[in-house]
Parts: C-alpha cells; sequence; structure tokens
C-alpha cells in the first residue's frame, strides 16, 4: 500500500495557479479597463468637436494608440488566462 504525502496533487488535478500570474492577469484586466475607459472619453470629447477643429486629429491619434495598446493587453491577458487555466 502506497501512503500518500498530503501535499501530493489528485490524479487528473490540475497544478495550483501561480500567484504571480493571477496578479499579472488582474493587472492586465485593470489596465485594459482603464484605457478603454480613456478611450471613450476621448471618443465624447471629439464628438463635442467640429469635424474641422485641429484638436479633432490629435485626440484621433491618441484614440489609435490607445486602441493598438488596447489590442495588445488583451492578446497578453488572453495568454495568461490559458497560463492560470
Amino acid at each position: 500500500m502506497t501512503d500518500k504525502t498530503q501535499n501530493e496533487p489528485e490524479p487528473g488535478a490540475r497544478p495550483p495557479k501561480s500567484p504571480a500570474v493571477v496578479q499579472d492577469l488582474k493587472a492586465t484586466e485593470d489596465s485594459i479597463r482603464a484605457d478603454a475607459e480613456r478611450l471613450a472619453d476621448l471618443e465624447s470629447d471629439k464628438a463635442d468637436l467640429h469635424p474641422d477643429d485641429p484638436r479633432v486629429e490629435q485626440l484621433s491619434a491618441h484614440a489609435v494608440e490607445l486602441a493598438e495598446r488596447i489590442e495588445q493587453q488583451t492578446q497578453a491577458e488572453l495568454q495568461l488566462s490559458r497560463d492560470v487555466g
């Protein structure tokens, strides 16, 4: 008869989630949420401007940067979620 130790995982059990990966996932989620809110704010600001206002171009450029960053962060989030799960 084999004696199992308390630290031995059950057969078929997933390995424990790394606290660092879980923390990274939470930080990434928070960053995405903040950038998405900022992007929504930029779009609201643009909607209040006349289309030929020079600030529209500046706000649009910033919106593109934020959207690209959100895309990169969501790719990282996807990988982190795979690492956690």
